[in-house]
């Protein structure tokens, strides 16, 4: 009798592997994990300060500051505030402030967006655009965005422009007013 059972006990499990066998998805894969590409750091109230031979070069504030390993970029948010000092002498030369930015960890390059507005101490001058990008190697400001260009002597508007750190050696692209 004993031997009647197993025949059929083997039979029973070889129709339910049979049966399990078949070819359903997964429930949920890997490459729709929320979390696989989540950044792995996030820092809230972030201030970053930038030295050269123990001398600041940089301060940056913002309200959210994610690190994205793969492509090497600092993610700033929430409002972004960067105050720019004199190597030589430690005094503030320069103001930025805009809603988010992003740093190249690699060049240290940034991309800051959202009502951009770059204050130079040294000349007085104040410029405005919704875009501008910061190339550490150049040491230049750039965008080719609108931009709007105020020092104590003119007001300039203009499509793109290129300029030093202090915004006294700048170049408007497409020039579209100018008001003394």
């Amino acid at each position: 009798m004993i031997r009647a059972i197993g025949p059929a006990v083997s039979g029973a499990a070889c129709i339910l592997l049979l049966a399990s066998c078949q070819d359903t998805p997964a429930s949920s894969p890997l490459h729709e994990d929320p979390y696989r590409n989540a950044p792995l750091h996030v820092s809230n109230n972030v201030r970053i300060v930038l030295y050269d031979s123990s001398v600041t070069q940089a301060v940056i504030t913002a309200g959210t500051a994610t690190i994205d390993e793969d492509r090497r970029v600092t993610m700033l948010r929430g409002g972004v505030h960067v105050t720019l000092y004199n190597a030589v002498t430690g005094s503030q030369t320069a103001v930025l402030d805009a809603e988010e930015a992003d740093i190249d960890d690699a060049t240290q390059d940034m991309v800051a967006t959202g009502n951009v507005i770059f204050v130079s101490d040294s000349t007085a001058t104040t410029l405005r655009t919704p875009r501008v990008h910061w190339n550490h190697a150049q040491q230049q400001l750039q965008s080719e965005a609108a931009v709007e260009i105020t020092t104590p002597r003119e007001h300039l508007y203009g499509i793109g422009f290129r300029s030093d750190q202090y915004l006294s050696d700048y170049r408007i692209y497409n020039v579209r007013g100018i008001r003394q």
